[in-house]
């Protein structure tokens, strides 16, 4: 919602008679004006939550509320969770294969004229597992409307463009009145924790259902193996993001033998990232791998 016309929440499903089952509203709607939104890890559990956000006017400051809801619950409704320290609308979040959600950017209130925003360069991270939130790192570069923030394979985090009066920095061949153009890179708190497991050897083509050997030095210490569908931002959003289980079935040696979902609607056909994690929840770097039927 952001322009004053809340709609109604639900589950679509697109099956030869497709239905919508309504969802109780959540329990702070007029304040997820610019929220964000993630599919939890894993994306099995069929659990979203709903972050920050604010008002539809220019004056009021935005929230820090977080919600969760289960919608493969009888009766889905949402629930308070911990909120974040900092309230933030514009915000993006991601998706870290440790099985985190970082959240970057965005100001506590919308960007007025002549009324430079209250920028949010502190970063913070949320563990859906201890429903708790840590501090992150802190950017330089201010990112709000029109800003996004991808997972890169190597398990880094890509921020990038945003258009916050009166910051950004204006291309000649650019309408917009102004246009961020620095690129940050953050790094999270896992790439700093030791040695990482590493991905020797995978098919590069998967099939629903089918068994994959993941060739991996440290198989016997592995823990989750998921995969991160590829990230598609837009307006500080990613509506695809997700993190997919692939069960173990076996491991020891340099193998480990997960089973690829079977249901397309949990894990659409296309490119994802394949991530080992292990005891210590590091993850590896990233193979690229193509699902399809």
């Amino acid at each position: 919602m952001d322009d004053g016309r809340p709609q109604q929440a639900g589950i679509l499903d697109f099956g030869q008679n497709p239905t919508f089952q309504p969802v109780a509203a959540n329990e702070t709607p007029a304040f997820r004006n610019q929220s964000s939104s993630v599919l939890l890890p894993p994306a099995q559990t069929q659990e979203v939550m709903i972050i920050g956000g604010g008002p539809v006017d220019d004056i009021t400051s935005a929230t820090g509320n977080t919600e969760r809801i289960v919608l493969s619950s009888q009766n889905p409704r949402y629930q308070l969770s911990m909120p974040m320290s900092l309230p933030r609308m514009h915000l993006n979040a991601v998706l870290l294969p440790d099985r985190t959600v970082f959240v970057s950017g965005g100001a506590i209130s919308h960007e007025q004229a002549n009324v430079p925003p209250i920028a949010r360069l502190q970063s913070e991270i949320y563990d859906p597992a201890t429903d708790r939130w840590r501090p992150g790192a802190t950017a330089t570069v201010v990112r709000m409307y029109h800003s996004v923030a991808l997972l890169l394979p190597d398990g880094r985090v890509v921020t990038a463009s945003g258009n916050p009066p009166p910051y950004g920095n204006l291309p000649q061949w650019v309408e917009q009145p102004n246009e961020e153009l620095k690129i940050e890179v953050y790094t999270p708190p896992y790439l700093f924790s030791g040695p990482r497991p590493r991905i020797s050897g995978v098919p590069q083509e998967w099939r629903y259902g089918s068994v994959i050997t993941i060739e991996t030095q440290e198989a016997g210490g592995i823990k989750w193996a998921h995969l991160i569908r590829a990230g598609v931002t837009t307006h500080a959003f990613d509506n695809s993001q997700r993190l997919v289980d692939l069960p173990i079935r076996s491991q020891g040696n340099t193998q480990v033998q997960v089973t690829v979902p079977s249901n397309a609607r949990l894990a659409p056909s296309g490119w994802y990232m394949l991530f080992v994690v292990d005891m210590a929840d590091l993850p590896s770097a990233a193979a690229w791998i193509h699902l399809t039927q």
